[in-house]
């Protein structure tokens, strides 16, 4: 009896297993398939999207910048992507400090915007009374270009004096100005302004201290690599000869000269291009280049007020950091 109860109660629960009906019919898996995805879309991937951004600014935060990695001597310097038009790294940049011989950048710059690269210079006694002896003669002639490589090279104050002088002449006008040499000083200042450098000051064209406290001109970093940019990119045979150790030339005068670099550490720098060099009392140890970054890419350095000694390893160590920069894609 007891055994037959059992058997009719299992058969009675399998026919109860045979009739049960499925919890989902395919109408709503395809309703849950769709609320899946439409919060797959609208909520999870918004949200994974957004914290995927915000890991790549924290990695990009994250990245060693290589200006960070040493010091530099220079009271001012300045780092700048020409091809890019791109700060890479400025300190003090818009001071004014002494600019002692880079002022001649600006001597430069100002003759062959206002006389053409073929003008007859020449060099009167007056113009050799300077401190420092860079081979030149009295009533010796040059081609403006060649004397102005010649000066940029050696850092000549009596080129830059002989250059002030006879491009000034053209400017004189009677009882505007007191000499030549005051009209080119005049027209480096107007230069200057045109060029929107806010920060330059120009009192005489070599950049040579007028007296313990006043130096010859004033300007910033920023300015001077403002400036050097401009002379490579619109007259690059003349500034381009600033990267050689030295340059063998002839005046019109048919005299030989052998212009040497003032820039003794050309070989530890990345590509040079162009390159000016400055040091006076007031000024400390001032350089200014511009080199290759690759295929072109052109990048200028500027630090006033170092050392002697100090400028080319302050110029050496943000050149290769700003290569470094550049290869991070930073």
């Amino acid at each position: 009896m007891q055994e037959e109860e059992f058997t009719k109660i299992s058969v009675y629960k399998k026919n109860l297993g045979l009739k049960r009906k499925p919890v989902f019919n395919m109408r709503d898996l395809a309703i849950s398939m769709a609320g899946l995805i439409f919060c797959m879309i609208f909520f999870v991937y918004p949200t994974v999207l957004h914290n995927k951004e915000s890991l790549a600014l924290v990695l990009e935060s994250l990245k060693e910048n290589p200006f960070d990695a040493f010091s530099i001597e220079a009271e001012a310097a300045y780092v700048f992507d020409l091809s890019s038009n791109k700060e890479l790294f400025a300190k003090n940049q818009e001071i004014s400090l002494p600019l002692a011989s880079l002022t001649k950048i600006m001597t430069a710059v100002a003759a062959l915007r206002a006389v053409p690269e073929t003008t007859t210079v020449s060099i009167s006694q007056e113009d050799l009374r300077l401190e420092g002896d860079s081979g030149l003669y009295a009533n010796e002639k040059w081609r403006l270009d060649d004397l102005l490589k010649l000066t940029l090279i050696e850092s000549s104050n009596d080129g830059a004096e002989a250059v002030a002088g006879n491009i000034g002449k053209l400017r004189i006008k009677e009882g505007e100005y007191d000499t030549s040499r005051d009209a080119f000083i005049e027209l480096m200042n107007e230069e200057a302004e045109k060029l929107g450098l806010n920060q330059s000051r120009f009192s005489n064209p070599t950049g040579l201290d007028i007296s313990e406290f006043e130096a010859g001109a004033y300007g910033s970093a920023r300015d001077m690599a403002i400036l050097l940019g401009y002379g490579v990119n619109n007259y690059p045979d003349v500034f381009g000869n600033t990267k050689y150790s030295s340059v063998k030339m002839e005046s019109l005068s048919d005299l030989s000269h052998v212009a040497i670099n003032t820039n003794k550490e050309l070989n530890g720098i990345p590509v040079i291009i162009a390159s000016k060099t400055g040091f006076t009392d007031l000024a400390g140890g001032n350089l200014a280049i511009v080199f290759d970054a690759g295929l072109g890419h052109m990048m200028v350095v500027v630090v006033l007020h170092s050392s002697v000694d100090g400028r080319f390893e302050d110029v050496r160590k943000l050149s290769w950091a700003a290569l470094d920069f550049l290869s991070t894609g930073q």
